[in-house]
């Protein structure tokens, strides 16, 4: 509905069990529409068995896709095919921002290993519980649900994937930082 008030149209839709490795009839699908681009959401190990399905067949149109693309895994798997393909995220261990920078450095001395989203996410959400909870625990111990839901509509947490706040819905609000798969590497879109 948000694309189609943007003035865009969805020409196909199609849904796809995880780890399906077998593309081809979405791929002549697709190709046989006046596909534009494509957005994406799955994995990166089913993007990659795709992405190489749609070059061995010569469909190249511009491909987003959600978040949880952002893994080394995807150019891995990927290869030439992912070449181009924009990825949104909210976490960029290389931020300077100083959460980002504390989580990043306290992580990597932690497992010897830069984290990712995942990662980040989790530990962001931790603290914002955290909070909550300690906004709301009674001397005994106990916490209402009903209270701990309020208390979470009333915190603005600056983390490592951003600032977390949450609209009338419940909905987590973040920004997303975009990318774009320039020579293998995940490099930010400028603008």
């Amino acid at each position: 509905e948000g694309f189609a008030g943007l003035g865009g149209e969805v020409v196909h839709t199609e849904a796809v069990a995880p780890e399906t490795r077998d593309f081809r009839s979405t791929v002549t699908t697709m190709s046989g529409q006046d596909v534009q681009a494509l957005y994406l959401a799955t994995f990166y190990s089913d993007a990659a068995v795709l992405a190489q399905q749609m070059a061995s067949t010569g469909f190249d149109v511009p491909v987003l896709t959600n978040s949880s693309l952002f893994n080394p895994e995807l150019v891995e798997l990927g290869q030439e095919a992912v070449e181009g393909w924009y990825v949104a995220t909210n976490f960029l261990p290389e931020d300077t921002a100083p959460e980002v920078t504390e989580f990043v450095s306290a992580y990597e001395a932690e497992y010897g290993t830069t984290p990712d989203q995942f990662a980040a996410i989790a530990y962001d959400t931790l603290a914002v519980l955290t909070t909550a909870m300690g906004q709301v625990v009674a001397e005994d111990g106990s916490i209402d649900k009903e209270e701990l839901r309020d208390a979470l509509y009333e915190i603005e947490h600056a983390g490592a994937s951003g600032t977390i706040d949450f609209d009338e819905q419940g909905d987590v609000r973040k920004e997303m930082t975009y990318l774009q798969i320039v020579d293998g590497e995940f490099v930010p879109v400028e603008g």
